[in-house]
């Protein structure tokens, strides 16, 4: 503390802990959540004094959830933001908008949305939230009590993406107001802070000064460094994690590599699986320990595949060497057959697929061809050649394989997943032959060569790579 300043200015704490985490950058616009209470007050006039330090652009953003009418927060919170210069960005929930089984989250979830799509519309690359270290070891004991792990008790990060920071989190709630006082600058109370209704208001005014009283005066100290600590950890486990397990994306989910998974400790493998189903659903809402575990056991599961229901309509299962995470993939397939236009392109939506069709003068050209591609010797197929799903009992004969083939058979060979091969195109002749297995391999009865006349190059087109 240098000689004469203030010890109950809490500038330079807050300076440290921006300068420490890499809170702001130089000309950084942040959002700053501004609710009316002694947190957000006091986060505003804290950026709006270090403003110029950093050439900050600060957008003061207040969400009105409709939950007190006539508490006039919106206009103290105009008038507060005012105070600096700046002009407040306001919203409101509409009555009867705030569902689900926990108010204060569903208000949470809705402050939240807002503050992002305002950070978006002014390009702001910061979303500055007003909790403290009080909120912080409340965060801490509730995880606890509901038997988080390492994550969990890691609380709130101090920032986090898109953009969220945290420059209040190692400064006591006394200390706050204290320092509002001293500068003597008003905030509101919010009375929904003093109802037993909920679990984390009953810590806040029972469980924590209890245990600080009788057990640890420390305590809200201590279980914001341990948060720290455990938060650093737990990123490096994350990365550990994505390292030695990357998800890849797969049509409605995405895939890890179940040997990966395997090989690496269950700590781990946890974390991937995690990452997995927040990648595939965007966030990790409702899962619980019970369904990663599930989720894992699926590595030894005799049956292939196997699957287990994951919350909000994802599911986990295994397909040969791959665990995928996503939506489950509804049953598709062309009962057909659907005549080919030869030359054209035909679409397929219920497969996803478009097969382009180009007739070649002259021989057919001696170099191999990607599997999205087939010449076929028209003279040998029987007119007209259409598109259909497989069949049981349809046989071919792979070009450069002995004998004939059931296309079932070659597919589970070729490990296509089950809920993939009634997806995969049949190209089939007058007569209902297997001319091309499309995107895998043609029939040799059907195969163009040098000695060909009437050739056609046949190109397999899958979703996003035109129009289907």
């Amino acid at each position: 503390m240098t000689r004469g300043s203030d010890p109950g200015d809490l500038l330079p704490r807050v300076r440290r802990a921006v300068a420490r985490h890499g809170l702001l950058a130089r000309g950084d616009r942040v959002v700053v959540a501004l609710s009316g209470g002694a947190d957000s007050t006091a986060l505003l006039d804290l950026l709006a004094r270090l403003a110029p330090e950093y050439d900050l652009e600060l957008i003061p953003a207040h969400l009105d959830h409709g939950l007190r009418p006539g508490a006039g927060e919106t206009a103290f919170c105009r008038e507060a933001a005012a105070r600096y210069g700046l002009e407040l960005v306001a919203g409101a929930v509409r009555p009867g908008r705030l569902a689900g089984p926990s108010l204060q989250q569903a208000a949470r979830e809705a402050r939240y949305a807002f503050l992002l799509e305002t950070a978006r519309a002014h390009g702001a690359r910061r979303m500055a939230l007003g909790h403290q270290a009080d909120d912080q070891a409340e965060t801490v004991l509730l995880r606890l009590l509901r038997g988080a792990g390492r994550r969990g008790l890691a609380g709130m990060p101090v920032r986090r993406e898109p953009g969220v920071i945290r420059p209040l989190l190692g400064i006591r709630r006394a200390e706050i107001r204290a320092y509002l006082r001293r500068r003597e600058i008003p905030f509101l109370e919010d009375p929904s802070n003093r109802s037993e209704a909920y679990l984390r208001n009953r810590v806040r005014a029972d469980l924590l000064p209890r245990l600080e009283r009788e057990y640890n005066p420390s305590l809200v100290r201590d279980l914001a460094a341990a948060a720290e600590i455990l938060a650093e950890e737990d990123l490096f486990l994350e990365e550990e994690a994505a390292r030695r397990g990357p998800a890849e994306p797969v049509p409605g989910g995405v895939a890890l590599d179940a040997a990966a998974l395997r090989s690496m400790p269950r700590a781990l493998a946890r974390r991937a699986v995690r990452q997995a189903v927040e990648r595939a659903a965007g966030d990790l809402r409702g899962l619980e320990r019970v369904h990663v575990e599930a989720v894992l056991d699926l590595l030894a599961a005799p049956t292939i595949p196997a699957r287990v229901a994951l919350p909000r309509g994802l599911e986990a299962r295994k397909v040969y060497d791959r665990l995928e995470v996503g939506r489950p993939r509804a049953a598709a397939r062309l009962d057909g057959p659907r005549p080919l236009a030869v030359p054209g392109r035909t679409v397929f939506p219920e497969l996803g697929v478009a097969v382009e069709c180009t007739l070649l003068a002259g021989p057919a050209p001696d170099r191999p061809l990607p599997p999205d591609q087939a010449l076929v010797d028209l003279e040998r197929c029987a007119s007209p050649l259409a598109v259909r799903s497989r069949r049981a009992g349809d046989v071919f004969r792979p070009e450069g394989m002995d004998g004939r083939k059931k296309v079932a058979r070659y597919l589970a060979d070729r490990k296509v997943p089950c809920s993939e091969r009634d997806r995969v195109p049949l190209v089939v002749d007058g007569l209902d032959r297997v001319v091309w297995v499309a995107g895998y391999r043609r029939d040799a009865r059907f195969a163009a060569g040098p000695g060909s006349v009437r050739v056609a190059r046949l190109r397999l087109q899958r979703a996003g790579e035109g129009e289907p």
